[in-house]
């Protein structure tokens, strides 16, 4: 926009009032008809997309919260999941702005998709957790770990080697994409490890015992 607004500016007198339009080819090539878009309006788009973003991510955490408490079985356990979720979408969405990219179509699926890896992440953790008979919090945290820290490495492995050759392509979007889910999944491991975990050694519940699961 700022460029349109600078070349608009030194155009000649009869050109300064004009505006930008973006011609795409027809899916329907026998047509040979082209479909054409006002910039200004895939503007408007795109800033509808980034305020719908904040609304949406609400929504997908408070079914997220949902399904976690209902399958742990402790609103405790739960919010340390969603804590662990959360870390995830705001360190990837922060990274990427911080990397220089825009918050375009490619950036808004990949949220997405960090949403449900980083839940799918939280929810395995935490049920290693619950279904651990250690007498504390912190033999429970380490039985987690040894449970299922193998098994969130190798989901990273395998994640990641499918989505490698997307990285290599030429077509942006799937490039972009690829980025995100390898990012998304290396941070819910980090997170998992390295935030739930200790987060439930010093405040997790304690099932089986004095505090029960089902306690908040």
């Amino acid at each position: 926009e700022e460029f349109m607004s600078s070349e608009l500016m030194r155009a000649p007198a009869g050109l300064r009032s004009g505006f930008v339009f973006l011609h795409f080819e027809s899916m329907n090539y026998s047509s040979g008809s082209l479909d054409v878009f006002d910039v200004k309006l895939v503007q408007l788009l795109f800033e509808k997309l980034h305020t719908s973003l904040g609304s949406n991510l609400i929504g997908c955490l408070m079914v997220c919260f949902a399904i976690l408490t209902v399958s742990i079985g402790s609103v405790r356990l739960a919010l340390l999941g969603i804590v662990t979720v959360i870390a995830t979408v705001a360190s990837l969405l922060g990274g990427l702005e911080l990397a220089g990219y825009t918050l375009g179509e490619q950036e808004l699926i990949g949220a997405t998709l960090a949403i449900g890896l980083s839940f799918d992440y939280a929810l395995h953790t935490c049920c290693s957790y619950r279904d651990s008979r250690g007498p504390s919090r912190e033999d429970r945290a380490r039985d987690a770990v040894a449970t299922i820290g193998p098994t969130l490495f190798a989901a990273v492995v395998t994640t990641s080697g499918s989505v490698v050759f997307a990285y290599a392509t030429d077509v942006l979007m799937l490039h972009r994409i690829a980025i995100m889910m390898i990012s998304a999944v290396c941070l819910a491991l980090g997170y998992s490890l390295l935030l739930l975990i200790p987060l439930c050694a010093i405040v997790g519940p304690v099932m089986h015992g004095q505090d029960d699961a089902t306690t908040a």
